[in-house]
């Protein structure tokens, strides 16, 4: 099988005339079917070891200005000028609804492969990676 790559994946069912990109489908079906593993998409398992490796703090992105704050503070550094992240969605949705419409897009066996990737990853860090919430 050829490598694949993200300009090897755009259809050309691709509804965008001139796409700057993929649609979250083909983006999917890059990461999911990329042998070499590109480390952005990588599991945490594979990738930073939680369990192998003593970290003093693994920061969630969820809640990644608490989490910041945490550590900011128990290495006695100054917080005064700290900002929050703040990362809106475009459309002025919530987080949440935007990628479950982004996974409702896909069909049950790329639903799969997600899960089989990143179940350990759910696992480890108490996501639900119950593909059924996404099924069409």
């Amino acid at each position: 099988m050829n490598p694949v790559t993200m300009a090897t994946v755009i259809s050309r069912d691709n509804p965008y005339e001139n796409p700057l990109g993929p649609t979250f489908e083909e983006f999917s079906r890059a990461v999911l079917y990329d042998n070499k593993r590109d480390m952005h998409w990588a599991t945490y398992e594979r990738w930073c070891a939680p369990c192998s490796t003593r970290y003093s703090s693994i920061v969630k992105f969820e809640s990644l200005n608490v989490d910041n704050m945490f550590v900011l503070k128990a290495h006695g550094l100054d917080i005064s000028g700290f900002e929050a992240h703040s990362n809106p969605t475009r459309d002025g949705g919530t987080k949440e609804k935007t990628w479950v419409s982004y996974f409702r897009t896909l069909d049950s066996d790329l639903l799969q492969r997600y899960k089989m990737r990143y179940e350990n990853d759910c696992l480890l860090f108490g996501y639900d990676c119950d593909i059924s919430h996404f099924l069409k």
